[in-house]
């Protein structure tokens, strides 16, 4: 089973367990029949006990509407996931490990037109590509994990040291940077910025936090980053 890694909003490492085409063909499968049974039997039940063709029709209308949009409605709601999702325990979430949004389901679900009703173009590129996407995937920015496993921690010990109990804080004020600071921070950190770049980030930093820097700059943003991550993650 293929593993992908993502870098949470809190900057933290998982390793995460991808969905295989087989249990993707599935849950596909399992969802059409879903849909198929749904519709069959109300469309049975409106031609047996309501007499009225325009009656018909417009019952025939509703019961068409959610079956249209069975992908959208299920994993909007219910966190990824339709019925044959939650029966070969997949999921649908935001490459980047962020909260599905609506506009990414509406996206793969008019990405269905191409991907499945076309020849079942769509098996290719799920086939071939490295995170198993599909073109709805790829055009929505989302990939389809398997949640049998809880996904694995990809941090070393260094970056997890706020996660210890008796981690306490040293800058309260790193609560105030919003997410593209701290994403700023880490990739400073993370990349082979020169020494006066780091310098003049820090300072930086510890004018806008109002921070006496008493610190190497490494250091310093190192512990404004880790203090971001404990405040935030304590927060989910």
């Amino acid at each position: 089973m293929k593993n992908i890694n993502i870098q949470t909003e809190q900057y933290v490492n998982i390793s995460v367990p991808l969905a295989s085409p087989g249990e993707r063909i599935l849950a596909r499968c399992i969802d059409y029949a879903v849909i198929a049974a749904f519709f069959f039997a109300g469309t049975l039940l409106s031609l047996k006990y309501i007499n009225d063709n325009n009656l018909q029709t417009l019952v025939l209308f509703i019961i068409l509407l959610p079956s249209a949009f069975y992908s959208v409605i299920c994993e909007l709601f219910y966190n990824g996931r339709t019925i044959g999702k939650a029966i070969c325990h997949t999921r649908v979430i935001s490459a980047d490990g962020s909260q599905l949004t609506a506009g990414q389901t509406l996206l793969r679900w008019i990405f269905l037109i191409v991907d499945v009703w076309f020849s079942a173009i769509g098996l290719l590129p799920v086939l071939a590509t490295k995170r198993h996407q599909r073109l709805g995937d790829m055009a929505a920015g989302t990939v389809v994990i398997s949640d049998r496993k809880e996904p694995l921690w990809q941090s070393s010990l260094d970056s997890v040291s706020w996660l210890r109990k008796d981690y306490k804080p040293v800058y309260p004020q790193a609560q105030r940077l919003s997410a593209g600071q701290a994403d700023l921070i880490s990739r400073a950190l993370d990349t082979s910025y020169g020494s006066e770049q780091i310098e003049l980030l820090a300072e930086k930093v510890s004018e806008f936090l109002n921070i006496k820097q008493e610190k190497n700059a490494v250091l310093f943003l190192r512990d404004i980053l880790h203090d971001y991550q404990y405040y935030t993650f304590d927060a989910v």
